[in-house]
């Protein structure tokens, strides 16, 4: 982050929002220039999620690691899963992660 505050969905931050810049959130935080290195390691990860409004194109702080390209298909299940089945009504409140590196979005913004 540009401040040193937290990043957008950590205790401390602003809650996470679904956005529609999901690929410029993908292009700021991953560009095609960024070195892949050789093996299984390819797949560019970033956080927050492309799918936030509060992604790389936000210039709210962002964090990118190249990962396993089937770990980070497999993230990008889960998360759209969440949103097409987000939690009860009576759960729906901005939420922030637990500190455990897991976020939890605002499922209002799906």
């Amino acid at each position: 982050m540009k401040d040193g505050g937290p990043v957008p969905g950590e205790p401390g931050g602003v809650p996470l929002t679904r956005g529609s810049k999901d690929d410029a959130n993908r292009d700021k935080a991953c560009p095609r220039s960024l070195p892949r290195p050789p093996g299984d390691l390819d797949s560019c990860d970033e956080y927050p999620f492309n799918s936030t409004g509060e992604g790389a194109a936000s210039e709210k702080g962002v964090s990118c690691r190249m990962i396993d390209k089937a770990q980070n298909s497999k993230g990008g299940t889960e998360l759209n899963l969440f949103y097409q089945n987000p939690p009860r009504p009576e759960d729906r409140q901005p939420r922030r992660s637990r500190g455990e590196g897991r976020p939890v979005l605002h499922p209002d913004h799906r």
